[in-house]
């Protein structure tokens, strides 16, 4: 693999297109072919056939290094985030692989991928030792540790993983490029807000949201602004992700009017 093919082109929050694919990484459509042959896996068997930015990285990461990476001061690399990472103390498994080696798996404090990898078993109480939230290194720890928490980094939300929402997300970026004309920078935190809420509300399909899920959602972001420290959100942060939530419904409901009024 060419190391043209940077992973981190991709935005994880990000559904692309397969022409958006082609051009972002200049290859034939031979290549996305070749990709899906792979093991880079779209978003559906369906056309125009989509595939999420997560994916993307997690796949080109692969291809790059096939054999995983050695780990980092404790942490292991996560093909989503594109970096190494700790692990969720809770989630840390171990079990034997052969009579030297261990096989360790947890789950990512950034994006709560599960992530993998064999080691000497003395190197196993790094991971452990970096899993801890050390003063300093708050913002590397999602929430209260555990899988579903609203985190205070924007850069931690977790991508969603609905289908049905990832297909909506790409007209929703469409919409906000084109319609709103919007910078990608802009955009980028549309999306991650929207899934900061998806998250939160178990990636339930967005016309499947009621107006008890968003009271629900609102009264957590206002829990989260009130814890302070890196567990909170600010005021700011709030406003923002409430507006650009808003301008999601705004927008389905708009398009969705009109499939009906057709």
């Amino acid at each position: 693999m060419s190391r043209k093919h940077d992973p981190t082109k991709a935005r994880r929050h990000w559904v692309y297109s397969r022409e958006e694919v082609r051009e972002m990484y200049g290859v034939c459509d031979g290549t996305i072919s070749n990709w899906v042959r792979a093991g880079l896996k779209p978003v559906e068997n369906t056309r125009p056939q989509l595939f999420a930015g997560y994916k993307l990285r997690q796949f080109l990461t692969n291809m790059r290094w096939p054999d995983g990476r050695p780990p980092q001061n404790g942490r292991l690399f996560c093909s989503v985030c594109i970096g190494f990472k700790a692990l969720v103390t809770e989630t840390i498994n171990t079990s034997s692989v052969g009579t030297t080696c261990l096989s360790v798996t947890g789950m990512c404090t950034d994006c709560h991928s599960m992530l993998q990898a064999d080691l000497s078993p003395d190197v196993v109480p790094e991971i452990f030792a970096a899993s801890i939230n050390l003063p300093g290194d708050s913002s590397e720890v999602i929430g209260d540790g555990v899988s579903g928490a609203v985190c205070r980094n924007g850069a931690s939300i977790p991508p969603e993983t609905n289908s049905a929402n990832l297909h909506r997300l790409y007209d929703f970026r469409i919409y906000l490029e084109s319609n709103r004309e919007l910078d990608e920078r802009t955009v980028d935190e549309y999306l991650r807000a929207v899934s900061r809420m998806s998250l939160l509300l178990g990636h339930k399909p967005f016309e499947q949201i009621s107006i008890a899920d968003a009271r629900r959602f609102k009264d957590e972001l206002r829990r989260r602004r009130e814890l302070g420290g890196s567990q909170g959100l600010s005021g700011s942060t709030v406003l923002h992700t409430l507006s650009c939530c808003g301008t999601l419904f705004t927008w389905l409901q708009r398009r969705l009017s009109h499939y009906d009024g057709s």
